[in-house]
């Protein structure tokens, strides 16, 4: 698209814009896309004032526990966020020649269905050996995405990193109750013993 020619107003929001990128990328939050796209005179929506939690839209669902988002506030293209839900593991969807688990699919769905708005809020807590944001994410009309996930019987409670989360275990215990997604079956293997299983056998 083309854009207006510059006002002080405009100028003043692109300063911010970069001041704004320029701190996600000092806090460790974000990595820049090797490609931007054209710049868009958008601003959709505002950070949270007084945290790190950001607007966000939503580029790609790509499992069931993670996300690509985009800063609001910023043209698109601009950034990319890799976001993993930090309290909960959902089933594994195949990945570089590697086999998923059932479930796997359901999940990636059932995610992409919870954000199908295409905004989000986004907490970052901390980045992983990925390199991957992992923080909480909250769909546009308040609902925590972590705990309809586990209370959908589509994702695990991470006790590991969020052992101290108890609407976590709550909803867990309430999916299972419901034999609701991978409790529809006795015994589902979790994701981190697929893993550790998958990771011995190469």
């Amino acid at each position: 698209m083309s854009c207006r020619p510059p006002s002080s107003d405009s100028r003043t929001r692109s300063e911010l814009t970069a001041l704004f990128a320029a701190l996600l990328l000092l806090a460790g939050c974000i990595a820049p896309v090797s490609e931007t796209a054209p710049l868009d005179c958008r601003c959709d929506a505002p950070v949270s004032a007084g945290s790190k939690s950001f607007a966000a839209r939503v580029v790609k669902v790509k499992d069931g526990d993670t996300l690509d988002v985009e800063p609001a506030c910023l043209p698109p293209g601009a950034i990319l966020v890799t976001v993993r839900l930090g309290g909960v593991d959902a089933p594994e969807t195949p990945k570089r020649g590697r086999d998923g688990q059932p479930g796997g699919e359901e999940a990636w769905r059932f995610l992409e269905s919870l954000v199908s708005s295409g905004t989000v809020i986004v907490e970052p807590r901390q980045r992983d050996r990925y390199q991957r944001t992992v923080g909480r994410v909250t769909t546009d009309d308040g609902r925590d995405v972590e705990i309809e996930m586990v209370r959908s019987g589509w994702a695990w409670w991470y006790r590991q990193y969020a052992g101290d989360d108890r609407a976590l275990e709550e909803a867990e215990a309430a999916a299972k109750a419901d034999r609701l997604g991978i409790w529809h079956e006795d015994g589902p293997e979790p994701p981190w013993e697929f893993r550790r299983a998958q990771k011995s056998g190469e």
